[in-house]
């Protein structure tokens, strides 16, 4: 079994991630966590939502752990120490939670040439319009730590804070609007003037302009497949007016690194085609920026094949230099339970 990722901090759900096997060899990602008791199995309606879809994380099953022939939960483990703890009003009951799904994928920083991360983010586009346009489902944290890839290409995964369309292409009744970079500058100004993150429509555009900040975070600052960081921050675009100004800008400040020289047209063209939809005031369409991956995969070809600087390719293969993605040790087999979901 080997650790794919892991949650940091006291008051988050406890998440752990592994790479198991079943006895014919074949791995899945198992998801150990601690969920809120009266959300337990939002998770697992949206997933069934999004079945069969291509390229979004599937679940086999799910189950409760089970402690002493019981659910194992906080209130249990409470019960035991309540006569030792004050009184405390805002106590929630979390309930232990696996979750079996598939494909077993590994960071977007794994990718191992240009064309196939412009891919996985084509995936990604087409894999999203289904989602939010057949099966009414959208993704409500996009991030870098939210994707995967698995045999060269993007899927989505963790639905912790997806939700339901339920009219005019929004979704609302959100627990979390998604990861503070990465969120669309229409949701941050919003957030600014609502009394509670819940009454927030957020929408399917908002995700596809969330997709570029992560696409335009993998050309600046990293220099190539593996992960390794180049010397240069991020942007300055955490703020909804800082985002807004970006987006209008005729000629943005941002220069790829040498790897990633070829997207610089790319990322010129989605750019501005989310700054002409907020001066228009019109949704983004998915359609619009499938053609420009696409029209950007067939120029490739017109660039000199990207290089990886020498300083940069020794530290790679360096054992004293460890990179800054997981890779996980081979998995061993392990009994799955025979739960039904």
């Amino acid at each position: 079994m080997a650790i794919l990722r892991k949650s940091c901090g006291l008051f988050s759900r406890g998440t752990v991630c592994y790479c198991i096997q079943d006895k014919s060899g074949r791995e899945y990602a198992l998801k150990d966590c601690w969920v809120d008791a009266d959300v337990l199995s939002h998770e697992e309606s949206l997933l069934n939502a999004v079945k069969d879809v291509p390229n979004i994380i599937q679940l086999v099953r799910c189950w409760d752990v089970q402690y002493d022939r019981h659910t194992n939960c906080t209130l249990n483990i409470r019960d035991h120490v309540c006569d030792h703890l004050p009184a405390s009003p805002i106590f929630i009951n979390k309930v232990h939670h696996r979750m079996l799904l598939t494909p077993c994928g590994l960071p977007l920083t794994t990718f191992k040439s240009l064309p196939e991360i412009l891919n996985v983010f084509l995936d990604l586009v087409i894999a999203h319009k289904t989602m939010v346009g057949d099966r009414k489902v959208l993704h409500g944290d996009l991030s870098p730590n939210n994707l995967i890839t698995h045999e060269g290409k993007g899927y989505f995964i963790d639905f912790d804070h997806a939700k339901f369309i339920v009219e005019k292409q929004k979704a609302k009744d959100s627990r979390g609007t998604g990861t503070i970079p990465y969120i669309s500058c229409r949701l941050l100004r919003l957030m600014g003037g609502v009394p509670s993150l819940d009454l927030i429509d957020h929408r399917p555009c908002d995700n596809l302009e969330s997709l570029f900040y992560i696409f335009l975070k993998f050309t600046i600052i990293y220099v190539g497949p593996g992960g390794s960081i180049t010397d240069r921050g991020m942007l300055p675009v955490n703020s909804g007016s800082l985002k807004r100004e970006f987006l209008m800008e005729n000629n943005p400040s941002f220069e790829p690194s040498l790897f990633f020289q070829a997207c610089h047209p790319i990322l010129e063209e989605w750019h501005q085609a989310i700054g002409d939809a907020l001066k228009g005031e019109r949704d983004l369409s998915h359609d619009e920026i499938g053609d420009i991956i696409k029209w950007g995969l067939n120029k490739l070809d017109s660039f000199p094949s990207p290089k990886i600087p020498r300083p940069i390719m020794k530290s790679l293969s360096s054992k004293s230099d460890s990179p800054s993605v997981f890779t996980p040790s081979p998995p061993i087999a392990m009994q799955l339970p025979r739960h039904s979901t």
